[in-house]
């Protein structure tokens, strides 16, 4: 039985598509890099975004951290209200509570703006543990955010075969088994089915209430 179980916040229990994609765009316009629509910029959801942008454009970091920055500068003003949860997902929550299993947030996203979405949309009550980066976006592989909300919950090395990870992105997946977890995918996010399969996901789920009956009914 899944006991404990770790959730990623973008894609997965929010989608901030058009706050993150708005913000994209504002830093690539300032650095001159092109961009010929918000859709292109979907790729940067969930991914730390200094290694996103030194993988894709290419970039050293320091310029990687010039992105980040800026793109920053309008995300925490203003981007990170153009979001909304993802259906069905508080009833989720509600149930998975209510059933007595232990939750936590581990998200690449500052730790301040992803305690501030979760404030905003009153998600934050029914988490046990809330983890992700520092301000600057430091710190924040998934694994280690991962390991960080397993110790929050008070998971030992025994109990992990009681934990999962859920996720929309194969990052998720990766983080989740680098600590030995099982995980589930979400097709509702901004992960296609083939990235998720093959990021080796234990299970896919199309819906929050697919998802919630497969947490519960785990044995």
């Amino acid at each position: 039985m899944y006991r404990y179980i770790l959730f990623d916040l973008d894609g997965t229990l929010t989608d901030p598509g058009e706050g993150i994609t708005r913000s994209l765009w504002y830093a690539f316009q300032h650095y001159g890099y092109p961009v010929e629509s918000l859709k292109e910029l979907e790729v940067y959801i969930g991914p730390p975004l200094k290694e996103e942008f030194m993988a894709r454009l290419g970039v050293d970091e320091g310029k990687a951290r010039e992105l980040a920055d800026k793109f920053r500068e309008r995300y925490n003003d203003v981007g990170w209200k153009e979001n909304h949860p993802i259906d069905g997902m508080e009833e989720a929550l509600m149930e998975l509570k209510a059933a007595g299993r232990k939750l936590a947030v581990a998200t690449s996203k500052p730790l301040t703006i992803a305690a501030r979405v979760l404030e905003h949309f009153d998600l934050a009550r029914y988490f046990d543990v809330i983890c992700g980066s520092e301000p600057d976006g430091s710190k924040g592989e998934k694994w280690m955010i991962v390991d960080r909300a397993l110790a929050g919950l008070g998971v030992s090395k025994e109990q992990k075969q009681q934990a999962v990870m859920v996720g929309d992105r194969r990052y998720d997946i990766i983080g989740g088994q680098k600590n030995g977890l099982a995980t589930v995918g979400l097709t509702m996010g901004y992960g296609s089915r083939e990235e998720l399969k093959n990021a080796g996901v234990s299970f896919i789920a199309s819906s929050a209430k697919e998802m919630t009956r497969y947490l519960l009914e785990h044995k």
